[in-house]
């Protein structure tokens, strides 16, 4: 059994629509974070974040970032392992594409993500 959350990493438009559907689901508010707020907050909890729905953005400028020497993608999993398994959890990125071919890999603003990364 996994302890990270799903995640659906989308671009700005689907974001609005997915924040929309999922809230008249769930019938509450959002909660939206900046990624390094969010990721400061999970380091930082002794205790699992319980959102009902949580929108992350700013994932591409971390991935463009020049000022760590660390794997964003691998600092973000680990604090995604902090989230309750009910959060549904919403990742805004400027550019998503995927290959058919590739089932396992996403390209996230030219940058190739996948599952092991």
């Amino acid at each position: 059994m996994s302890s990270i959350a799903t995640a659906y990493i989308c671009e700005e438009e689907a974001l609005e629509d997915l924040t929309k559907l999922f809230n008249s689901i769930k019938k509450t508010e959002p909660v939206r974070r900046k990624i390094l707020e969010f990721m400061r907050e999970a380091h930082q909890s002794e205790n699992r974040l319980s959102y009902d729905i949580l929108i992350i953005t700013g994932l591409s400028d971390l991935l463009e970032s020049k000022y760590t020497d660390a794997d964003p993608i691998t600092l973000l999993k680990e604090c995604l392992r902090k989230l309750s398994r009910d959060t549904i959890l919403l990742i805004q990125v400027r550019s998503l594409g995927w290959t058919p071919t590739k089932r396992g890999e996403i390209t996230v603003d030219g940058r190739s993500i996948d599952r092991e990364n």
